[in-house]
């Protein structure tokens, strides 16, 4: 999904560079900076949690240097706040969106040229629908997963704005103002947002796909990610009353499941498609030939510290004789 993602947007921004400097450029300029301001962190933040869930689902195996997922999470982590900190880098995404906001309201078409803000000229049609899908099947249709999409963006938007108004006309400043209503409505909104382009795009890939076996598949991809995400989502869907009973949750949390079982079977295939080489993963435990114990035996009797004592042996075997005296 993200490696789809990325790529589109690196086509656009070539396309952008290799083009005389012009009013539609200017403005394709301005949404490529608002798209990618989001896009970041939102990538970031996937990579971070799924390094998390490979090291647990990796036990105290996980740990091991070999494994190399230590060294991922290290360079990971990094990544974070390249150009600075997230959260402020979101808050550009989101004061553009409000930005535009009042424009929208008042009934001004607002078109851009990679389109991602054209779906909030209907925002008010969108804000009107209401959780429809009563099976599995009608949940993971695209357009009923873009929809839902649409509406956490356009609710988010409605929110922020009235909760920055709101402080404004209490008396805050314009800083305090903006960066309170960062907290629990505008950096949701930037990502929610991002995530509405990102499926968009996705599908768009999905549509030229001209394999009639890879399609189904990547449909299911595609709905895997959406209702993933819905799912964290599920208390603003009630909060904004999209969703009411039980009934939408647990369909929503069954969709999940459904779809991780269709697609077990595809699963190697398409972590072989996005994985990189064995010797950039440079895993023990992720190597494409799945010798997973022959790996860990081979790196245990490899290491320089496998058949030999480490050089600080003698300071733990009589750890009570250096412990206790004192440094000073």
């Amino acid at each position: 999904m993200l490696k789809v993602f990325t790529r589109y947007l690196n086509d656009v921004f070539e396309q952008m560079i290799g083009q005389p400097r012009s009013a539609s450029v200017s403005l394709l300029a301005v949404e490529v900076h608002v798209v990618t301001c989001a896009a970041k962190p939102l990538s970031g933040w996937l990579m971070r949690d799924a390094i998390q869930s490979c090291r647990e689902a990796c036990g105290g195996h996980g740990y091991l240097k070999g494994a190399g997922l230590g060294a991922w999470r290290a360079n990971q982590d990094a990544a974070l706040t390249y150009e600075g900190e997230n959260w402020v880098l979101v808050q550009q995404t989101s004061n553009f969106l409000l930005k535009i906001w009042p424009q929208i309201r008042a009934g001004t078409i607002i078109e851009s040229p990679l389109g991602s803000v054209d779906f909030l000229n209907e925002w008010q049609e969108i804000l009107r629908a209401r959780f429809e899908a009563t099976t599995v099947q009608e949940l993971c249709r695209p357009a009923g997963i873009l929809r839902m999409f649409q509406w956490r963006a356009c609710y988010l938007l409605q929110q922020t704005a009235q909760a920055l108004e709101g402080r404004l006309e209490g008396g805050q400043t314009k800083f305090w103002a903006r960066s309170d209503s960062q907290v629990f409505a505008a950096k949701d909104l930037a990502v929610a947002f991002s995530e509405h382009f990102l499926l968009r795009k996705f599908l768009d890939k999905v549509a030229s796909c001209s394999d009639g076996g890879l399609r189904p598949v990547l449909l299911r991809v595609f709905a895997l990610y959406g209702l993933f995400s819905l799912e964290k989502s599920l208390g603003l869907l009630y909060q904004g009353g999209f969703a009411q009973g039980a009934a939408p949750g647990q369909l929503i949390q069954r969709g999940v499941l459904e779809l991780c079982a269709q697609l077990k079977d595809e699963a190697v295939a398409l972590v072989d498609v996005i994985a990189p080489p064995d010797a950039v993963l440079n895993s023990t435990l992720g190597a494409s030939d799945g010798r997973v114990y022959g790996r860990l035996e081979q790196a245990l009797f490899g290491s320089p510290y496998g058949a030999g004592r480490p050089t600080w042996w003698a300071d733990i075997v009589g750890w009570k004789q250096f412990g206790l005296q004192a440094k000073l």
